[in-house]
């Protein structure tokens, strides 16, 4: 999926906030809580990861992944919110404005590094993401084959275009917001607007993985998920905060994305949204 050019960006946002109705937002929003809270018995009921063992080179990689990804995320935890030894700051009043602006273009490098190594995690665990996406699926009776190797190399193809996209606009959000709140003087909400803003852009990759299991375009499937914004917000947040679980986190919170989206995807029909909101566009 080609990244938004500068033109096309105000127009993007624009749409957004047209089209957006509270009301929807917490609705979809509050349904997906409801799936979030059903989703651990579902996955304990009907045993899904019955099946995921046979594939031992997926299984085993997936377990590496989660150790680097524990590893990495720590040590930039440790390094950039909580050093071990803190340096004292100089006071240098001739110097406050330049510090202010260094500091907050640190937090949005900090931010920008954590949500790109979540982003890499879901990239590189695409083909256990689209499993269980397809195992939930299958056991809802909305699927009866089995997806074939083809299907799991286009669906990291996919991903990969899907997240460098999120990325590129997190990066966007990221430079307006830190903008706004270092005017307003009240930067230090910018870590916690962006965690949301970030868990959107997740909740986004595995609800497009659920639309993506019916051989719906990019396109199609960015218009359906605007309309369920709430929902993404929902998943993505849950999923956000599991993946931080040391050692389990990073296998657990994809997986759990993956099987949520897919119950709310089938659920409410999500796919079978895109004839109607051709017609309220017109």
């Amino acid at each position: 999926m080609a990244v938004p050019t500068a033109v096309e960006r105000p127009i993007l946002f624009n749409n957004m906030l047209k089209h957006f109705n509270f009301q929807y937002f917490l609705n979809h929003f509050l349904n997906a809580v409801r799936v979030v809270v059903e989703t651990p018995k579902f996955i304990q009921t009907h045993k899904l990861w019955k099946g995921f063992f046979d594939y031992r080179w997926l299984t085993l990689m997936s377990i590496l992944i989660s150790l680097l990804f524990t590893y990495i995320v720590y040590e930039n935890l440790t390094e950039n919110y909580f050093p071990l030894f803190p340096e004292e700051p100089m006071v240098d009043p001739e110097s406050v404005k330049s510090e202010k602006l260094s500091d907050l273009k640190d937090e949005g490098r900090k931010g920008v590094v954590t949500s790109g190594t979540k982003y890499l995690l879901v990239i590189l665990l695409e083909m256990v993401v689209y499993y269980f996406s397809f195992k939930t699926l299958f056991t809802l009776g909305a699927k009866s084959d089995s997806p074939s190797f083809k299907d799991f190399i286009n669906a990291e193809k996919r991903m990969i275009r899907i997240m460098i996209s999120n990325f590129v606009k997190g990066v966007i959000v990221n430079i307006v917001v830190s903008i706004v709140t270092g005017l307003l003087n009240i930067d230090f909400l910018n870590p916690f607007l962006m965690f949301f803003v970030y868990a959107y852009f997740m909740g986004y990759a595995f609800l497009d993985n659920y639309n993506e299991q019916y051989r719906m375009e990019i396109k199609e499937s960015q218009v359906i998920i605007r309309k369920n914004v709430g929902a993404a917000l929902a998943i993505g947040l849950i999923v956000s905060m599991l993946i931080y679980v040391p050692l389990i986190g990073p296998l657990l919170g994809p997986i759990f994305g993956a099987v949520a989206a897919a119950i709310y995807g089938h659920r409410y029909q999500i796919e079978g949204q895109t004839a109607v909101l051709e017609l309220e566009s017109e």
